[in-house]
């Protein structure tokens, strides 16, 4: 899409400069900026996509600069953060992934309207890198989102985000780690029959839409830690 100039894939100084000059043209709609971060946010994510070390560079300069200029936008925060932990992943650097995975899973919470499944990246990465001292968080944030449901302020009524054979696939697959952990063997074996039923689901559940979501690739290393 030709006409899409935040959604570049290279990222050269004269791609750089159109798409700046394009975003300072970006007009405020009754003095606050909707567009420009979500434009910010859209082409790091772009980057990001390309796989590739020098665009990931480009990436984490766009968040950098989105997080300096719109501080308290907070449609795109919770992405954004996850994002930067996904950067610092592929980077090698797991103490400073941690960090903004965890900052994405709580902001999650803190405003729960622009939900992008943070909790459970933050979650999976603690599990893949044995983080046993931080067990009790995993258990906590899925179950929140699952069991006993995120408040959403405004309307003040609780909401699951547990929902798509994928998202229940993962979250389960955890909870049976942890209690096969904790040598629970009746809770470990309870979740991992649900994350079982989730894996071989064959309908999402929403009949509009009776394939999305449904898990097309299992994990091989939660599939391992579960057994």
């Amino acid at each position: 899409m030709s006409n899409d100039w935040f959604r570049k894939k290279t990222w050269d100084k004269e791609d750089e400069e159109d798409f700046f000059t394009r975003l300072k043209k970006v007009k405020k709609f009754k003095g606050v900026d909707y567009n420009r971060p979500e434009y910010l946010t859209i082409q790091a994510f772009t980057l990001f996509g390309q796989n590739n070390k020098k665009l990931d560079k480009a990436s984490k300069a766009l968040l950098e600069k989105y997080f300096t200029d719109f501080p308290d936008n907070k449609n795109e925060r919770t992405q954004c953060l996850n994002l930067m932990g996904r950067l610092l992943n592929r980077e090698g650097d797991v103490k400073g992934a941690l960090e903004y995975y965890k900052k994405a899973a709580e902001y999650e919470i803190e405003f729960p309207y622009a939900q992008c499944d943070a909790y459970l990246e933050y979650c999976e990465f603690i599990i893949k890198h044995n983080f046993k001292k931080l067990y009790p968080d995993v258990e906590r944030l899925i179950k929140l989102h699952g069991e006993e449901g995120v408040l959403l302020p405004v309307q003040n009524i609780k909401t699951t985000s547990l929902t798509l054979p994928i998202q229940k696939y993962r979250a389960y697959a955890m909870l049976s780690i942890i209690y096969k952990a904790k040598k629970d063997k009746e809770e470990a074996n309870h979740y991992k029959d649900l994350a079982e039923e989730a894996a071989g689901a064959e309908k999402s559940g929403f009949v509009k839409h009776p394939s999305v979501g449904l898990v097309v690739k299992r994990d091989n290393v939660l599939d391992k830690l579960m057994k």
